[in-house]
Order: structure tokens, then C-alpha cells, then sequence
């Protein structure tokens, strides 16, 4: 097992005004697999964020305030073409300021963020925040803290957050926002290798009494780690012969990412076309039977992480047609009814 690094990072800010498109650009050091990460503070409470780009995922988030809100964002690289591509979504129009980085494992194994840690605190200004609680991921490699926090608007700059104590902390990179950019809005991101079970210092913010980002941490515990996805192909059904059957997938499930694939299977049972083998509800024909008949398909998903689970299946039981009673050679059998539809016996 390799040692998770931070390959790149990158921040952005809405200057001194308004806007309700927060954005930024992916680091330009990305390669396909790393996780991306993207922190946005804003200095509007509760903001709702529309058209964010395709594949991201909305993470745990600070609780938000009369003045502020802090959000984080994950996805991984699938396409070099990403690095260095500028992104943006749609929230409150207020001041933002944007950080973001990409992780990956030196010996090519992928980073999964196992958990999210979200906190703040309204103290006054000149004031700190209290101890931050403790994280207990089930496997971390590397823990990355963004510390967010509102500057002091009759000075010239805003005041870096800071850890106290520091120690074992590695500065990857911050955002100081002067009076004539975003006012009062500092980030700083910190990361620490092999935390096991690990709690953030205590994050010092210096704040404006005025218009401020209230104090926010917001921990990740990242790992190389990967736990396999759960198939779920979902419930047995009993259906009519002629029935257009739908099974399903979407239950399946990755505690520690995103479900990649799908993969079904017919184990047993008269031929039937599936619509498609991958598909996460493919659909089929049930087959005319005069008795009934069963089908048996089993499910496996992959996760974004190429993890396989195990098989899991779903039972699909036809009904017998409609029919009579007829005599054949001199003895009674069931013969199918059969109906005229579109110029043809079915």
C-alpha cells in the first residue's frame, strides 16, 4: 500500500462583489483517477446549489448561519481533458471564495474519502473556535482540513486560519482576500499523513463583528482503502406471460463510493433477451407457458474503485397462459387460448 499525496491544488474568489455563480478550476496536475475535492464558503446562509457539474457529489456540510455557509464537493478525474477546466455552479448571489485538490496514492492505488467532518463556531471577534470533535474513519490514511474563516475588515488582509497546535500539519496552500477582493474570507488547507485515529487541532479564526465568514472546519479522512460494493437485484416478482418485466439494480449499494457498473446474468430458465446486460434496469419479455414457468438472473455491480461484489439474485415466476381443455389422443390437455392482435395469433 502506497502514501496518499496531495498532487495540485488550486482556489478562486468573486473579488469584492456578488455573484451567484461560484467557481474555480480544477488543478491542473490532475490525472485520471485522483480525487478531486472542492471546498466553496460563501457569505450567504443556506444556499441551494443548482447545475453543478456532472459527477459531483454533495458532501456532509457545516451548519449554516444568518451571515454564511460552508459546502464541500467530490469527484474523481475520469478524463485529462478535466485538468486545469474551469467549473462553476449556481447559488445565493454573495461573495464566495472556492478551494480545491486532488489526492492519489503513490503505488496507483485509488483514494476513497471514508469520512466528512463538518463544524463551525459564532464566537466573537478575536475570539477562536473550540476543540473540534474527533474523527474515527475506519481506515485513514492522510486527514486534509479546510479552515474557513471571515478577516477583519479595517485592516489591509484577512487573517490566515491556523491550527493550534501545528504540529505534524503541512500547509498545502491559502487564500487571503485583501479589502479590495473578497473581504473578511480566509481559507487555509492542512494536511497530515497517517492520522489512525486522529483529532483536528484546535483552528483559531480571527472574525469581523460586520459582514464574515463564520469560523468552519471541514476535516476529510482519505484512504486507499476500498470496500466492495453490495449488490441488490431487487425484489422477486410474478408476472403474466407476454409482460414487459423490468429488473433492477438501483438498490445496490457502496458505502465508500459510487456504484460503476452493472452486470446481469440469466442463471436459469427458458431464453429471454434482455434489453441490455449493463443496464441498472434492463427489461424483458416473459415467455409464453402453458403450465408457468421460472426465471432466475443474478446481479454484479462494480464501484468506482474497480471493486466487484458478489452475486446477488432475483427470481421472476410467469404465470401460466390462458387455456382449455382439449381431447388429444384420447386424453384431456391444456391447449393455450390464443387471441387475434395486429393481423397475427399471439
Amino acid at each position: 500500500m502506497g502514501t496518499i499525496l496531495i498532487r495540485g491544488s488550486s482556489s478562486a474568489s468573486s473579488g469584492g462583489a456578488s455573484s451567484p455563480t461560484p467557481g474555480g478550476v480544477i488543478p491542473g496536475a490532475a490525472q485520471v483517477g485522483d480525487l478531486l475535492i472542492v471546498v466553496v464558503a460563501l457569505t450567504s446562509s443556506a444556499p441551494v446549489f443548482t447545475n453543478v457539474p456532472a459527477g459531483w457529489t454533495q458532501l456532509a456540510a457545516a451548519p449554516s448561519t444568518s451571515v454564511s455557509s460552508t459546502r464541500a464537493f467530490r469527484y474523481r478525474i475520469a478524463s485529462l481533458v478535466e485538468a486545469g477546466a474551469s467549473w462553476s455552479m449556481t447559488a445565493g448571489n454573495s461573495r464566495w471564495t472556492s478551494w480545491s485538490f486532488v489526492a492519489y496514492d503513490n503505488a496507483g492505488l485509488p483514494v476513497t474519502l471514508e469520512q466528512t467532518t463538518a463544524y463551525f463556531n459564532t464566537a466573537s471577534a478575536g475570539t477562536t473556535s473550540p476543540p473540534s470533535p474527533a474523527i474515527t474513519p475506519a481506515a485513514a490514511d492522510t486527514l486534509v482540513v479546510a479552515a474557513v474563516g471571515g478577516g477583519t475588515a479595517a485592516t489591509t488582509g484577512s487573517p490566515i486560519p491556523s491550527f493550534d497546535p501545528t504540529s505534524g500539519w503541512t500547509l498545502i496552500g491559502q487564500v487571503s482576500s485583501s479589502l479590495a477582493t473578497l473581504r473578511n474570507s480566509a481559507m487555509a488547507l492542512y494536511s497530515k499523513p497517517n492520522p489512525g485515529v486522529a483529532t483536528v487541532p484546535q483552528t483559531a479564526h480571527h472574525i469581523n463583528n460586520g459582514f464574515a465568514l463564520v469560523p468552519t472546519t471541514l476535516a476529510f479522512a482519505l484512504s486507499n482503502s476500498n470496500v466492495s460494493p453490495t449488490a441488490n437485484a431487487g425484489p422477486d416478482q410474478t408476472v403474466s406471460p407476454g409482460a414487459t418485466v423490468t429488473l433492477t439494480g438501483l438498490g445496490s449499494t457502496d458505502p465508500d463510493g459510487t456504484i460503476a457498473a452493472y452486470s446481469w446474468t440469466k442463471l436459469s430458465g427458458p431464453a429471454v433477451t434482455l434489453s441490455s446486460a449493463s443496464a441498472a434496469q434492463p427489461t424483458f419479455t416473459a415467455p409464453s407457458t402453458v403450465s408457468g414457468t421460472t426465471l432466475t438472473f443474478g446481479l454484479t455491480v462494480t464501484d468506482d474503485r474497480s471493486a466487484t461484489s458478489s452475486q446477488d439474485t432475483v427470481t421472476i415466476t410467469v404465470g401460466p397462459s390462458a387455456s382449455m381443455r382439449v381431447r388429444v389422443d384420447d386424453a384431456w390437455v391444456s391447449h393455450p387460448l390464443k387471441t387475434r392482435q395486429n393481423d397475427a395469433w399471439v
